[in-house]
């Protein structure tokens, strides 16, 4: 980003990413005039988000790098801004966002560029489409609203980190770019009709805008985190901070523009304010965490710190930062901090996946290494000649014809990409089609007739792509987490003398193709009562781990909801429960988690069902690939089976498989239903289906088993019908 006129330059590169990619600079390139203390604050929000990317344990609160760059951005922004409306009593719009685009759109679009097509030389094919569309919002600088969405959607909790995940922060800027300026003007514009002069009008304006966006990110930090983190309005105040210190100095001796007197009233308050202010940041670098509520009011550290250090109006005198300011590494650094905030990230997760393995200390100085290079060649040769060369001499409607070719350019290769794993996906989804019915497909091969059994399938025998999107049509019926509606959907032979239900989370909907297949061969009618993150099970006690749509009061209400409905259904005489055993804990009255529920909780759920005569299937949990947890040969909960083929040995047999021992974890709700001892109670357990004596396994009979970590592929699901038909005899 950039200043206005005598701060050449001096907006903050963007800053972090997700919480998983931190934060960046925002704008800006090499900076020859100046603020030193100001390119010092970008070199330490820059290097903070690096080394918290690629060092997260060592600086476990790194993130804070981002909102030091908001503070920063909004700083400059406004006090270039406000000279403008006070030199000339408006805002050139036009004039403005050109300016930003020339300062940010090169160097970026460069970057996604790059990247698109490192993930299509590099990644697996199960990562194309998810990765490539995140090229594509970054590209339209909307990437913050697309992560909010990913992290509100319970389906994608396990999704891998993206390599452009960090235009996140770049979005959020770029959003403010396009309204801050038209706030301002309004300002200007009111001012003028009312006599009033206009900073005073602009502090109360934007004074407004800041006070309820603090407010909405104490409100959403506490309520919707996932949503919070990302949202242009909950981070607007530390824009706004900035802004509104940016007006109180703007026009002062030193202000917004240059160093403050050395010596004099106020010297050594600016001095120790500045060291106070970096200490502010740092220490949050230090001790803030990834469980660390945020941007509440957690964030009011480091986004005081940086207004502190930016209020010192860079002091020179003795005891001040000048010394540390000016040394000329740091100095580079914040003139590149923009550069190694694009780079940095895309490296740190292409490179793990184009070597295999993790990011170890050898790899990350490498990374390190080539991000500071990459960073100043790209700074040199791209950025500081398009922001101030020949462009800079052209009509605005030149930057604006030129930003949105280079934009296609983006999304164009981004849509070769996805069409491509579209045009396969497609063959590989007829290929499963053609399976329907074949007794060796899928869990067949493991569990299936005699001359199924013992065939090897390898990571070159299956559609990864295709498994990664095979979500289970179960899943179109999934109530959210925060509803308790009871949303239904029917399947099966809807003339059917025979109602049965399907009643749990969304590993009960991963069933759906199994159950509706044995339905039509009975001549059942199926009818789903299914909701996201929460079991059969009617109490606010059991919490699911590491579930960002499991509300337990919403899935209390739900519940209870659920099994009077089911109950009092006089058509329903069977029901199928089933849910994901490793991710549910029982919460108790001293608020400690523990893995085992009161076997009562169980006999108490379904006992209302037996009550109105129904028989209950209790489907055992399928086995775990890892799923939240990490240990010994487990896929990591970060990596989606697919993806774990996709990345495997094409040659070696049964990739990605798991010792039975831990793939097998305790299964509450089977151990409550056995604790019964109804004969109306049932556990059905397709274990042999997934498991020989040893292993568990995720491919067989040329079918993916899992479409993430832990959902099955619906492909699978319609495979494992003959071994439902059986098991319910």
């Amino acid at each position: 980003m950039s200043g206005g006129p005598g701060t050449r330059d001096l907006e903050p590169p963007v800053a972090e990413a997700t919480r998983p990619p931190g934060g960046a600079p925002a704008g800006g390139g090499a900076t020859r005039r100046g603020r030193a203390d100001i390119q010092a604050l970008r070199a330490l929000a820059v290097g903070l988000v690096v080394v918290y990317h690629l060092w997260p344990e060592r600086l476990p609160g790194g993130y804070v790098g981002v909102d030091v760059f908001f503070v920063v951005s909004g700083f400059l922004i406004t006090a270039h801004l406000v000279r403008e409306v006070t030199r000339t009593g408006t805002v050139r719009l036009g004039r403005f966002w050109a300016r930003r685009a020339r300062r940010l759109l090169p160097a970026s679009l460069l970057v996604l560029l790059v990247t698109a097509a490192a993930v299509l030389l590099v990644a697996p094919r199960t990562s194309w489409q998810p990765f490539l569309r995140e090229v594509a919002a970054s590209a339209l600088y909307v990437e913050n609203w697309s992560l909010a969405a990913g992290a509100v959607d319970y389906l994608g909790a396990d999704d891998a980190a993206t390599p452009v995940q960090h235009f996140w922060s770049l979005s959020t800027e770029e959003q403010f770019y396009l309204v801050w300026p038209l706030l301002v003007l309004a300002a200007a514009v009111l001012a003028a009709r009312r006599g009033l002069p206009v900073k005073a009008v602009a502090g109360v304006v934007l004074g407004l805008v800041t006070a309820g966006s603090f407010a909405l990110s104490l409100h959403l930090t506490t309520t919707s985190p996932e949503i919070a983190y990302f949202a242009t309005p909950v981070r607007a105040w530390q824009f706004g901070l900035g802004g509104l210190l940016a007006l109180v100095l703007v026009g002062r001796p030193g202000g917004a523009d240059g160093a403050a007197p050395a010596r004099g009233p106020g010297a050594l308050a600016r001095a120790v304010g500045a060291w106070a202010g970096l200490a502010a940041v740092v220490v949050a670098a230090l001790s803030f965490t990834s469980s660390t509520p945020f941007p509440g009011a957690a964030a009011v550290l480091p986004v005081v710190g940086a207004l502190l250090v930016l209020a010192g109006s860079e002091p020179t005198g003795r005891g001040s930062t000048h010394r540390l300011n000016a040394l000329r590494p740091v100095q580079w650094l914040g003139d590149v901090s923009y550069a190694v905030y694009l780079w940095h990230w895309p490296l740190v997760v292409l490179v793990p996946l184009h070597l295999g393995g993790e990011l170890t200390t050898p790899r990350a100085l490498g990374v390190l290494a080539a991000t500071l290079v990459l960073a100043q060649l790209s700074t040199r040769y791209v950025e500081a000649p398009l922001r101030g060369g020949w462009l800079a001499t052209r009509p605005d409607r030149a930057t604006a014809v030129l930003a949105a070719a280079g934009m296609a350019v983006v999304l164009v290769v981004c849509a070769a990409g996805w069409g491509v794993v579209q045009a396969q996906v497609a063959q590989a989804r007829a290929a499963a089609a053609d399976l329907v019915g074949d007794p060796c497909a899928g869990a067949g091969a493991i569990d299936g007739p005699p001359e199924c059994l013992g065939t090897t399938t390898t990571a070159a025998d299956v559609d990864t792509a295709f498994a990664a999107e095979d979500w289970s049509d179960g899943m179109a019926c999934l109530e959210d987490g925060t509803g308790t509606e009871l949303v239904t959907c029917e399947a099966g032979d809807p003339d059917g003398s025979t109602t049965v239900a399907l009643v749990g989370d969304s590993h009960a909907a991963s069933w759906y193709e199994a159950v509706t297949a044995v339905a039509e061969q009975r001549g059942w009618r199926v009818v789903t009562y299914l909701k996201a993150g929460c079991s059969v099970l009617a109490t606010d006690r059991i919490i699911g781990v590491g579930m960002p749509a499991a509300e337990p009061p919403a899935c209390e209400e739900w519940s209870d909801a659920v099994l009077d409905a089911v109950a009092a259904d006089p058509e329903i005489t069977q029901v199928f429960t089933g849910y994901r055993s490793d991710v549910y804990k029982y919460e108790g009255d001293d608020g400690v988690l523990t893995e085992q529920f009161p076997v009562d909780l169980v006999g108490d759920a379904l006992g209302r069902l037996t009550a109105a005569g129904e028989q209950v299937h209790v489907l055992r949990a399928v086995p775990s690939t890892g799923g939240f947890e990490t240990g010994p040969e487990l896929v990591d909960s970060s990596v989606a089976v697919p993806a774990c083929v996709a990345a495997a040995d094409p040659t070696a047999p049964d990739p990605c498989s798991t010792p039975r021992a831990q793939a097998l974890v305790p299964d509450q709700l089977v151990r409550g239903a056995e604790a019964m001892q109804d004969p109306l109670v049932d556990v059905v357990d397709l274990t042999s289906s997934f498991c020989d004596e040893e292993r568990c396994h995720v491919v067989g009979g040329d079918l993916v088993a899992y479409v993430d970590g832990s959902h099955l592929t619906a492909s699978w699901s319609r495979s494992l019908a003959p071994a439902l038909d059986r098991a319910l005899g």
